[in-house]
Parts: C-alpha cells; structure tokens; sequence
C-alpha cells in the first residue's frame, strides 16, 4: 500500500523531504535479484535511476550508481565464484554518503539511496565542508556508450575442458624436461560486467576481463634447487588467447637455461658497502609500482589514507608538483588506463570518466598526480600555473560496486633510451658491482624509506661471477631514483602486471607496469640475513 505523507513522515525525518517519491519504490516486497542480469538490460538501468531519483529526492547535489556482476574462474583450484552488487554514492553538502547490497531492485535501490543520504548527513553536524568536483569536458557531458575488454577467446565461453587440456599439456612438457618440477600449473580468470550512471547523465556498461598464468616450478641442477615462474603471464586485460597465444614451450626453456647458469655460479657471502648496481626490467617494474605509482595516488598524498593502505612522501602535491626532483633527468614515467592488455586498461573509470595519458615524472621531476575528479580539484591551482585545464585523470576504481571507489594507480611506464642496451650490456660496464634479478620491494606507510631485494649477483669487470645470499639495499626513494645513471633501450622493457592495495577494508587493484634495466651510480647493499 502507498504511504501517505502522514505515515511517511512518521516513517523518518530523513525521508521527510521526498514525497514525490514513487509509491512503488517504497512497497514492502524486495525480490533479490528479480530481472536480467544482462548489464545493457534496459531493465537494470530503471534500477540505477531510480537509486538516483530518491537521492535527488532527499537532498543529493550529486549521486552515482554502480552495478557488477562479476565471474571468477581459477583453474588449478577448481574453483568459480560469481558475484552481484549494487552501490550508491551521494553528495550532500559537502559530504560523501555510501551503501550498498549484493541485491538488484528497485526497492533496493530506493532503500540504498536513502542509507546513503543518512549517512552523508552524519557527518554534516560537523564542520561545514565544500566539495568541488573537477569539471567534465563536452563529451563527457551525457555520455552513453558500451566497451568490452578485446578478446579473441573468451573463458568463460569456452569448454572447461579445452582450457584444462592446454594447461595439462604444458605442465606434462615441462615435468619431461631434465631436472624440472612443478607443483602444478593453473590460470585465473575475470569477467566483470559494470554499470555506472550519474545524475549528470551518464549511463556506460562495460565488460572487462583479466587474465592471469599461474606456472610455477623449481630446477634441481647440480644438487641445488630453485624456484621460479613465468613472468610472461602474469595479470593482464584479455582472455585466454593471452596464454595460448603465447610461445611458452620456448619460453620455458629460455628461463630454465638462464636459472641453470645463474646456478652454476659460485655461492658468496654479502660484502656489505656501497656498490654501482644494475637492476633488471622486473625489478624496475616493482620499484616503479611501489615508489611512483602507489606514492602519486593523491588521496595518499592528502593523508586520506593514513590509517589504512599508508600516505606518500609528496606530503605538499600543490607545491611539490613542478618542483620536487624525484629522479635523475634520465628518468621519465608515464600513466595510462588504454594500453592493450594493460591490467588497469578500461574505457570509463568508475565515475563514468574517460581516462587520459599523462606523465608522472617528466626528467626527473614530479609532473603531475594520479586523480579522481575531487583530487582534480584539489590540483586546479597547480593546473593553473601549467595552464592546464583542471580534469580528472579517470583513476577512481573499486573491485565491485560493493565497495566505494578510491584512487588507484593506472598503468605506469618508463621511458627508454635510445638505443639498444639490455640488463646484460649494463652489467658489462661495470667494474665492481652488484646486479638485481626479479626483485621485490618491502617499503614503509609513506613509499620512501625500503628495502630491495631479490637475485643478487657479484659483478667483476663487466661479468656476474657470484650469487650473493641476503643481499638487499636500503634505500630512500628519491635518491635511489637520483641515482639512476642510464635506462635499457625500448627491445629490454617488460611489462608485468602487479597488485597493489589501499583502503578500508583493504581492496586490491591490478595493474600493468612496463620497466626497462636501470644502472644506479651508487646504493648502499646490506645483509638481511645477518643477525645482531
């Protein structure tokens, strides 16, 4: 039955203001997902707008919906997942609200939108606040379109079995060869069909894909093991022609080789000091993700993360952008969200917003931020002495639509040099020396003071002569990245697909970073095995 506005009122304060709501979105049934699930149904769009309308309704200057139905598929577990959730945000003088539900309803859709405004209205009791979005360009304004992933062989279309036997067959070629085991090989795959309206206008539907190798193994050579994996295959935007389009017979034996004859090497102790220091395209490509991509996310550099995924060492972004030498001039970083396969690659980000290429680190210098359109705002006197407009840079993302969205880090790349020189032709010009394969970083809350390590080799008149055990340097962001002396050429770049982490509850986001070998003038080399 329809409420009057007498039991309306009744009902609650916070719904006062909405008596032209719908009696229809306010009736008492609420049927879980009770239509399609096609995310271009017309019918899932009325859901959407009518989440918009009641918080039009209640009072939103702004209001936005999100929709996801997502599939996982992870085939060395046997395991497949499939999720539905439903999110609104709004604005309300100043203030963000947010609800959502794994439900899609119209009688949801009214009841997350009024959460959502009594939740924004929470905080209004404090001090007043002003929220500027960053303005949208001409054909952002009313934006309706689709956008899927590119992909040739989609998995979750295809027969289980034809995925199961290519993966099977690879993992019996591997166990023939001399010395190899493996624990089992598997891939991982995503589907995440989206939809995203606004009370400006937008309505975009997007499917997007992820694809991930799992193929790990470890070499027994001359009574000692190793352990290693692929890293042609590691999380990008495409399905499954990504693994099988790949030449991974060669491509494991090509790996094999090289751990055997960096096995072959003698064993040696860490001389602890200051060494010139190459690091390979993967271990570039983690200390880009951890030191650059993660410390320009400008929610960070605003302290909003303080108590959950940590802040930056941009700790002033309107005064340190332009200013702030963050590398040698050797060093130039770009960000994307539209590289083929790109991990991060989408048409829209999740305020509806087509992301644009920019430069992080332009010779050395902090150049710009990563942005949703509240952080755009924040930057518009930055932009105004670059004369740039003031846009976001579509970096907003959330796993689902369950969670809000947050700033995340697109697809980084680093700029090579001209020429041809490769990890190996780095190593061959030094005199006495450290190298760094495939490693890792470990960094604190502010991406400045960490630790890298990783395969680590004694370098002697242009050789790697020794495997050094527990090597790691120690390092300040912005002088390890002065540091950096030269950059590998354009045939040396590898782009590998990482995760990073921000928010609370901690929520995971992929991206694709594209390293090339670096030589560092100088870094200080410790022992982390070596105990007080």
């Amino acid at each position: 039955m329809p409420f009057s506005r007498r039991k309306f009122v009744q009902a609650g304060a916070a719904l006062a203001t909405c008596s032209a709501v719908p009696a229809h979105l306010w009736s008492s049934s609420n049927k879980r997902n009770d239509i399609a699930t096609d995310i271009q149904d017309p019918a899932i769009k009325a859901i959407a707008d009518a989440s918009l309308n009641v918080a039009r309704c209640l009072g939103a200057t702004y209001a936005d919906s999100r929709l996801d139905h997502t599939y996982e598929y992870d085939t060395k577990w046997r395991e497949k997942k499939e999720s539905m959730s439903f999110g609104v945000r709004v604005l309300v003088d100043g203030y963000w609200g947010f609800a959502s539900s794994p439900v899609w309803s119209k009688d949801e859709a009214a009841r997350l939108a009024s959460a959502a405004i009594r939740n924004a209205r929470a905080n209004t009791v404090g001090k007043s606040r002003f929220t500027e979005l960053a303005p949208l360009g001409g054909t952002e304004q009313k934006l309706i379109g689709h956008w899927s992933t590119p992909v040739i062989d989609d998995p979750f279309e295809m027969s289980e079995d034809e995925i199961k036997d290519f993966i099977s067959a690879f993992g019996k070629y591997v166990t023939k060869l001399d010395n190899i085991t493996t624990n089992g090989f598997g891939a991982k795959f995503l589907k995440q069909d989206k939809l995203f309206v606004s009370t400006i206008g937008h309505h975009v539907t997007q499917q997007i894909y992820q694809t991930t190798g799992d193929f790990p193994f470890t070499v027994n050579y001359k009574g000692v093991s190793a352990k290693s994996s692929l890293d042609t295959v590691t999380t990008a935007g495409a399905g499954f022609e990504y693994i099988r389009g790949q030449p991974l017979r060669e491509q494991i034996r090509q790996l094999v080789e090289e751990v055997k004859a960096d096995m072959s090497l003698p064993f040696v102790p860490v001389d602890v000091g200051r060494y010139e220091t190459i690091l390979d395209a993967n271990t570039v490509a983690s200390l880009l993700s951890e030191t650059i991509g993660v410390a320009t996310e400008l929610d960070r550099a605003l302290g909003y993360e303080a108590n959950a995924g940590g802040t930056s060492y941009i700790v002033d972004p309107q005064e340190m952008v332009g200013t702030l030498k963050i590398g040698s001039p050797e060093l130039t970083v770009t960000a994307n969200r539209s590289e083929a396969l790109g991990a991060a690659t989408v048409r829209w980000d999740d305020e509806g917003i087509t992301p644009t290429d920019f430069t992080l680190v332009k010779d050395g210098v902090l150049n710009d931020m990563q942005t949703d359109r509240e952080g755009a705002s924040v930057l518009k006197e930055v932009y105004s002495r670059q004369q740039k407009t003031v846009h976001s840079y579509g970096c907003s993302y959330a796993p689902n639509s369950a969670l809000e969205p947050l700033t995340h880090s697109a697809n980084l790349q680093i700029k090579p040099s001209v020429g041809a020189e490769s990890f190996d032709s780095l190593v061959g010009k030094v005199e006495k020396g450290i190298a760094f394969k495939r490693g890792s970083v470990d960094i604190d809350h502010q991406q400045i003071s960490g630790l890298l390590y990783g395969q680590a080799f004694e370098v002697r008149n242009g050789e790697r002569v020794a495997r050094i055990g527990g090597a790691a340097i120690i390092f300040r962001t912005p002088e390890l990245w002065n540091a950096v002396d030269s950059v590998g050429g354009d045939s040396s770049t590898k782009r590998i697909g990482l995760r990073t982490s921000k928010g609370q509850p901690a929520r995971s986001a992929f991206h694709s970073v594209t390293g090339a070998p670096i030589a560092l003038k100088e870094t200080t080399v410790i022992d982390i095995l070596r105990k007080a």
